[in-house]
């Protein structure tokens, strides 16, 4: 399970080879650090302040990636084969 699909923002590092970075939307369901310990601790801090991100934000942008959602989207491009 995502862990925004918790209420949980999700904390991962901005770097290119990190795919979990193109599903973040900063200050909406998480944040993209930098690699140093210091920024990836910012990160963390800014994920535990509940007034910076919204359990129901993090919720909704997990929705979007529910196996249930993709399973019927994939079904619906085979159909249109």
């Amino acid at each position: 399970m995502h862990q925004s699909a918790c209420g949980l923002p999700v904390v991962t590092a901005d770097h290119p080879g990190n795919a979990a970075g193109d599903l973040v939307v900063e200050g909406v369901n998480g944040f993209c650090s930098g690699l140093s310990a210091r920024e990836f601790g910012e990160g963390i801090l800014a994920g535990l302040d509940p007034h910076r991100i919204g359990v129901s934000d993090c919720r909704a942008t997990a929705a979007a990636y529910d196996w249930g959602r993709i399973v019927e989207a994939l079904e619906k491009v085979y159909q249109n084969i």
